[in-house]
């Protein structure tokens, strides 16, 4: 079901297999978002500063309040090459990447997109560390159309898989180089029920050695026949 405007009382604080699933591959492919504006779209990577980005959007939406921490943008990579993507941004800032993880389908070890983490960088501007921001991206073959494998859709498509989600967020911690929230994509590992089972009679048994031996030695102190 969709809705034109999210409900009374509605946060956007999706988690990161949610941002991917209903919002960054329906963007991708050309389909319907469930609420279309909670997510800006912009040009992030281009001549504005992030602190110029915040102040323009951060008051455009009754729904985005001091109490909200990010706001996400959808933008187009630049990409210099297949490898390489332009982050440059405004005049002498670029954004750093810190890390890069791969987000699962929940309880999978599907994967499903990227995110990759930045820090603001601006040497000698007092904006210098002063933001954080996620990129999340799609799988080339997540970008394309069920069942179309043609060389025309093949490149239009590939066009829309350049889109990405950017979720910027102030640092309130400068001396910190890294943003320290997790994404609770990653898949739980259990063991073999199996194994584990082994493991724990292994355990009850060296339990039971160590507690005959303490008897033993108690009984052997206290004068008493060990039985």
């Amino acid at each position: 079901m969709y809705f034109l405007a999210p409900p009374a009382g509605f946060r956007f604080q999706p988690e990161a297999e949610d941002l991917v699933q209903f919002y960054l591959l329906p963007k991708a492919t050309g389909q319907q978002l469930p609420f279309p504006d909670v997510i800006f779209e912009w040009d992030f990577y281009g001549e504005k500063q992030p602190s110029e980005i915040w102040d323009m959007f951060v008051h455009r939406h009754h729904r985005v309040d001091e109490t909200q921490e990010d706001l996400f943008f959808f933008t187009k990579l630049k990409c210099l090459s297949d490898s390489s993507v332009d982050r440059s941004v405004g005049s002498g800032g670029s954004w750093s990447n810190e890390s890069c993880k791969t987000i699962y389908k929940r309880g999978t070890r599907i994967p499903i997109a990227q995110m990759r983490k930045f820090r603001y960088v601006n040497p000698g501007s007092s904006q210098d560390g002063a933001w954080l921001m996620r990129e999340y991206s799609l799988p080339i073959t997540k970008a394309l159309p069920a069942g179309d494998s043609s060389s025309s859709s093949s490149s239009s498509s590939s066009s829309s898989s350049s889109y990405v989600v950017c979720r910027l967020r102030k640092n309130n911690r400068p001396d910190s180089d890294s943003d320290s929230d997790s994404d609770s994509s990653e898949p739980e590992i259990v063991p073999h029920s199996g194994n584990q089972s082994s493991q724990k009679e292994k355990r009850t048994g060296n339990k039971k050695i160590t507690e005959n031996k303490k008897t033993a030695r108690g009984r052997a102190i206290s004068g008493l026949p060990a039985k």
